[in-house]
């Protein structure tokens, strides 16, 4: 009550400390919130250490700037699967289709915004943690560049492919969050990312709000590979080929692009992203912490790779840092759908036994993890629904490291011509409109 009293007697005085002054937010249970136990989708993480002391940057700086904390949210265990799976915990629901995942593993922050609960979820990105989710219920996930955003000490389990950033109910809203991630807290030092084990050239300033003008696309080149488009489900590529047909119609050239060794980057990613995992764990694995069986499978895997492995996925991640150089030199963004699927149904078997199906997850972060192992910035924005099913198709942008102001700008003009319907089957808007 006191929270409120405050940032109502600022607006009533004309005097907000932001346009978030106020706003509830909701936070990945991978991110420490000052008086909440940090989990990270466990039933044991966090016990031993009591509820944080402290925020973690990213939140110290949005509560700077007004935000209301509401609540975390839940998470895959650990954020090692994409399906949006939590057998401690329960599944956070589509709220679209009750019985199709969510996405994962920002399952809840997705959900607490498509379902109107909040504008506005911090989510966490290694592998698509924050645009499969987005993608499977309808709302705006971008994952930034690489060390844009703070990355907490302990709160990324992929230490050098976690990405913060916002999850949204519209691209404006999407914007704000990212615009409060990246502003420091006043006194504190401007590192775009000190825990990061890599770092990129220190990024320029952004201009969002006029970015964020679209009286044209003109001087927009679109890249895609159509091959590597055309890998996912048939009613996912025709709707995200009205998407790029759309952006044409708006000036953008559409240039046709041949990338090569995206299946080598697909594997160096995997990799990479199960090594870290299990150099972060390890110790709780070999333990035999109460892990559940999807996870304890999960982590068993990075034991089949090699030292020599390893070195080979950082040969060939270096080597697509240098090949995306050359991409982002002919077009300013890279067109594709966001998940090769839309939101796959939940076996009720799975509530009491869990699930593992490595095939499909595969399919779900089919188009996710190239801005991943590159650091590159990503936004998936709504433009369709499955005929039938009625779950959201998500379309996918990728830009050069540091221009994500770009793909707010596309994301925007795309948000006008496809505007998201509010999910069927749970939808309870906190800012007016009846509860479904």
């Amino acid at each position: 009550v006191s929270t409120q009293s405050t940032w109502a007697q600022r607006w009533q005085a004309q005097k907000p400390l932001s346009i978030l002054d106020g706003v509830p937010i909701a936070v990945k249970d991978e991110v420490d919130v000052r008086g909440y136990l940090t989990t990270k989708g466990t039933k044991f993480l966090g016990n031993h250490t009591g509820p944080a002391a402290t925020d973690s940057e990213v939140v110290a700086r949005m509560r700077a700037l007004g935000a209301v904390i509401v609540g975390k949210t839940i998470t895959v265990e650990l954020g090692f699967d994409t399906h949006g799976r939590n057998l401690h915990y329960g599944d956070p629901r589509n709220p679209y289709r009750l019985d199709h995942y969510a996405g994962g593993s920002s399952a809840g922050s997705a959900v607490v915004v498509a379902a109107g609960l909040v504008p506005l979820a911090i989510g966490l990105d290694a592998g698509g943690s924050i645009r499969i989710p987005s993608s499977l219920t309808g709302i705006v996930g971008l994952k930034p560049t690489y060390g844009r955003v703070p990355v907490p000490a302990d709160g990324a389990s992929c230490y050098s492919m976690g990405h913060v950033g916002p999850m949204a109910a519209s691209v404006r809203d999407a914007a704000i969050g990212y615009a409060a991630m990246t502003t420091p807290v006043p006194g504190t030092p401007l590192e775009h990312n000190p825990n990061a084990p890599w770092q990129l050239p220190s990024p320029p300033p952004t201009h969002l709000w006029k970015a964020l003008q679209i009286d044209s696309l003109a001087d927009l080149r679109l890249g895609v590979h159509w091959d590597y488009f055309r890998h996912a489900d048939p009613v996912v590529v025709d709707a995200c080929k009205q998407a790029v047909a759309w952006l044409a119609t708006r000036g953008a050239k559409v240039v046709p692009l041949a990338v090569p060794d995206l299946e080598a980057m697909r594997i160096a990613h995997a990799t990479t992203i199960a090594t870290e995992f299990i150099n972060t764990f390890e110790r709780n694995y070999t333990n035999g912490a109460p892990f559940a069986p999807e996870t304890i499978l999960s982590l068993g895997l990075p034991g089949m790779f090699s030292a020599k492995d390893l070195l080979a996925a950082q040969k060939v991640r270096a080597r697509g840092m240098k090949l995306f150089e050359s991409v982002f030199a002919k077009v300013d963004l890279l067109a594709s759908p966001t998940v090769a699927t839309v939101a796959p149904w939940i076996n009720p078997d799975a509530a009491s036994s869990g699930e593992s199906n490595l095939a499909r997850s595969t399919k779900l972060m089919r188009f996710a993890f190239l801005a991943n192992l590159l650091g590159l910035p990503a936004i998936t924005q709504n433009v369709g629904y499955h005929p039938a099913l009625q779950l959201p198709i998500g379309f996918q942008l990728t830009a050069g490291h540091w221009n994500e102001a770009i793909l707010l700008r596309t994301a925007l003009a795309l948000e006008q011509q496809f505007a998201s319907k509010p999910p069927r089957e749970a939808h309870y808007p906190m800012f007016g409109g009846s509860p479904r």
